[in-house]
């Protein structure tokens, strides 16, 4: 396989990680930005809530999102290795090359 060819199947490999690269950051930042904006809703009601309430509010707040950004970037992790596979299965002649 020439040279050419390993370029652009490193081009569009890397155009593959970057595109989940990007949709990873955005999805946590907007899982975080959700639970930073709960987490100072639940502040502000402190008044009207006992402190134990707020405080139990706020641990669950914050574990709930931490368990579910983890969960997006897992997910989202195995979708860009499973499409990254796909893509490795269209070029044959690549894993052929590559062993020798």
């Amino acid at each position: 396989m020439e040279n050419d060819r390993y370029k652009t199947y490193n081009t569009k490999r890397n155009e593959i990680i970057s595109q989940y690269r990007k949709k990873k950051l955005v999805n946590v930042a907007v899982t975080l930005a959700a639970g930073v904006l709960l987490l100072i809703i639940v502040i502000a009601l402190k008044d009207f809530l006992n402190i134990a309430v707020t405080l139990v509010l706020s641990a669950m707040i914050i574990m709930v999102t931490v368990i579910f950004a983890r969960i997006r970037v897992v997910t989202i992790n195995y979708t860009m290795s499973s499409r990254l596979r796909l893509y490795e299965q269209e070029e044959p002649q690549f894993h052929a090359n590559f062993r020798k």
